[in-house]
């Protein structure tokens, strides 16, 4: 385990949570392990945080990229994706922590295995305060997901339905970047389902370790959950962009009509969301 793993923290006014990100970082039992903290032009103290953070811990293996001006979550992976010094990169969310042994498990699949293959853990959900939620894992359905036998299997399914947590994808290699490109910026909030997309349909497959390796929490102050706020409807207005551009061809194409017509009465609430809310 002597490889250097690069770990990109996304941060956006993540001044409550950042910290706790960074510490199940420091605590992985895999030690190799620089740490880019990506900032999207934070307006609360968050970079003050990580800075305090770092000099508290003595961990010199931080470095902190910033932004001129807000650009959204798309634009905020790729520099700190470029910005990693590691061939093997792992992106986590400003609010989101690691199991500790989660690196060191995704690093064991990584070096086993192939180019062409990508290592999703399974999630466990927390709430704002960190503390777990006792909900069901509906694993057979999962797991039924990653099984196929071939990627183009997979990208059907990824078609119609996106079965892949980004909090949980593991260790990509640098040059599946380089080879199909990085996040969309066409999409500023909506980074994970088009790139995922994309791989997919260029083979790349993506195998399940039935393990939670992530905490993922669930908070009335993200993107997805922030009602009626200025973050919910850029990524309101990123979704409908992907319909348009990308999704519904794509639906069309593969023959899934009725979800491509789900997907045009998301297109009409988003946009009543947008206008008239």
């Amino acid at each position: 385990m002597s490889e250097l793993v690069s770990v990109v923290v996304l941060s956006y006014n993540s001044q409550s949570t950042i910290s706790e990100t960074l510490d199940s970082i420091k605590a992985q039992t895999y030690k190799n392990i620089e740490i880019v903290v990506a900032d999207d032009h934070s307006s609360d103290d968050t970079v003050a945080c990580v800075q305090k953070w770092q000099s508290d811990n003595g961990f010199s293996a931080l470095r902190i990229v910033t932004s001129s001006e807000n650009t959204g979550i798309t634009a905020n992976t790729n520099r700190g994706v470029r910005a990693a010094k590691a061939n093997a990169v792992k992106i986590i969310a400003g609010d989101d922590t690691l199991n500790v042994k989660a690196i060191e498990t995704f690093y064991e699949y990584y070096s086993k295995g192939d180019s062409k293959t990508i290592f999703v853990s399974c999630t466990a959900l927390i709430d704002e305060n960190g503390t777990p939620f006792h909900e069901p894992f509906h694993e057979a359905w999962l797991k039924d997901c990653y099984k196929s036998i071939c990627s183009d299997d997979q990208f059907h399914r990824i078609v119609r339905s996106n079965f892949i947590s980004a909090p949980a994808v593991g260790l990509i290699h640098k040059s599946i970047f380089e080879k199909y490109g990085y996040f969309d910026e066409r999409y500023p909030m909506m980074e994970d389902y088009p790139f995922y997309l994309k791989l997919s349909e260029n083979g790349i497959k993506y195998s399940l370790i039935r393990e939670a390796l992530v905490n993922y929490r669930v908070s009335s102050r993200s993107v997805v959950h922030a009602k009626k706020s200025k973050a919910q409807k850029m990524y309101l207005r990123s979704y409908s962009d992907f319909i348009i551009h990308r999704r519904f061809k794509l639906l069309l194409k593969e023959g899934y009509y009725k979800t491509a017509v789900k997907e045009v009465l998301k297109l009409v609430r988003n946009f009543f969301i947008l206008h008239f809310r």
